[in-house]
C-alpha cells in the first residue's frame, strides 16, 4: 500500500446524504476490503451509536460512561489487517437527530467525536484520522428533518414551527 493507513470517520450529519454514502460503501465493501474495512451502522457499532444517541439526549456523566464503555469494547474488537484502514459511516455517532428526544442541536457531536478519535488513536496510533461530515442548505435540511420526525406519532408541529424552533441547529 505504501501510504499511511487511514481511518475515515463519516459521522453524518443526519439528512445530508448519509444513506446514499452508506449504500455505496455497502455495495463496494468487497472491492475496498484490501485497503479498507467498512463498518456501517449495524452489529457491534449499533451499540456504540445507541450510546451516543443516549448521551446527546441526556448529557450526564453516566450516559458518557456508557458511551465510552461501548466505544472501548467496539474499538478493542476491531481487527484490521496490516496496512488496512477503516471507513466508518454512522450518522448516529453525532447523537440524536435534532428534533428527536428533546435534542435541538448537534451540541454533543464534537465531544462524541473527540472521544471516538481518542479511542481510535490509542488503538491504531499509526493510522491517520479523517472526519467527514455532510452538510446541506438550512431550509432543505430543516424540511427533511421535519419530514423524518413527522413519520412518528409524537410530531405535532407543522414544518414552519419546527423550522423556527430548530433554526439554530
Amino acid at each position: 500500500m505504501g501510504a499511511e493507513p487511514r481511518i475515515i470517520l463519516h459521522s453524518g450529519l443526519h439528512k445530508t446524504g448519509t444513506t446514499s454514502v452508506q449504500v455505496a460503501l455497502r455495495a463496494h465493501a468487497g472491492v475496498l476490503a484490501p485497503l479498507y474495512q467498512v463498518q456501517l451502522n449495524a452489529g457491534p457499532l449499533r451499540i456504540v451509536a445507541e450510546a451516543a444517541r443516549l448521551w446527546s439526549a441526556q448529557p450526564r456523566p453516566m450516559a458518557m460512561r456508557v458511551y465510552r464503555r461501548a466505544l472501548r469494547t467496539w474499538v478493542q474488537g476491531l481487527d484490521l489487517a496490516p496496512g488496512q484502514g477503516l471507513i466508518l459511516s454512522c450518522e448516529d455517532l453525532s447523537g440524536h437527530m435534532p428534533g428527536a428526544r428533546g435534542v435541538t442541536s448537534y451540541e454533543a457531536a464534537p465531544r462524541l467525536a473527540a472521544e471516538l478519535a481518542h479511542q481510535l488513536r490509542a488503538r491504531f496510533p499509526d493510522h491517520a484520522l479523517c472526519f467527514v461530515l455532510g452538510t446541506r442548505a438550512p431550509e432543505g435540511w430543516l424540511r427533511s428533518l421535519h419530514w423524518q420526525q413527522a413519520k412518528h406519532h409524537h410530531m405535532v408541529e407543522n414544518a414552519e414551527a419546527f423550522a423556527a424552533r430548530l433554526r439554530e441547529a
